[in-house]
């Protein structure tokens, strides 16, 4: 027998998916969670004023999909919009591995906005 799922079912329903990146160099992990379908379109809306000029994910891509993505245990964002900015001051090399990492989680790349495939 099948159950149908009531609103307050699917609407209360914890379905972000999330990942472990270990970060030594900062010296621990970070949690990865991926982007609400909310999250999602904004992204695509910033995404889309890049694709008319390049063919290459710019700064403002990369600080908004770590600021959605990053979060503390509880799961909310470790960094605001404004905050995210300061990453711009560390390693280089530290911040684009995490931010592939959050793109990967998240089925972001520089070729093809829409849905994500995969988990969630």
């Amino acid at each position: 027998m099948r159950k149908t799922l009531s609103k307050a079912e699917i609407l209360s329903a914890k379905d972000c998916y999330f990942e472990y990146e270990d970060v030594p160099e900062w010296g621990g992990s970070l949690k990865i969670y991926s982007m609400s379908l909310r999250e999602r379109m904004e992204f695509e809306k910033v995404q889309a004023k890049r694709k008319k000029d390049s063919e290459e994910i710019n700064l403002e891509e990369i600080l908004f999909v770590l600021s959605k993505s990053l979060r503390d245990e509880d799961g909310i964002p470790i960094f605001t919009a404004e905050e995210v900015n300061s990453l711009l001051d560390k390693n280089m090399n530290v911040v684009y591995r995490i931010f592939k990492r959050c793109a990967e989680v998240n089925k972001v790349d520089s070729d093809s906005p829409g849905v994500p495939e995969g988990k969630n």
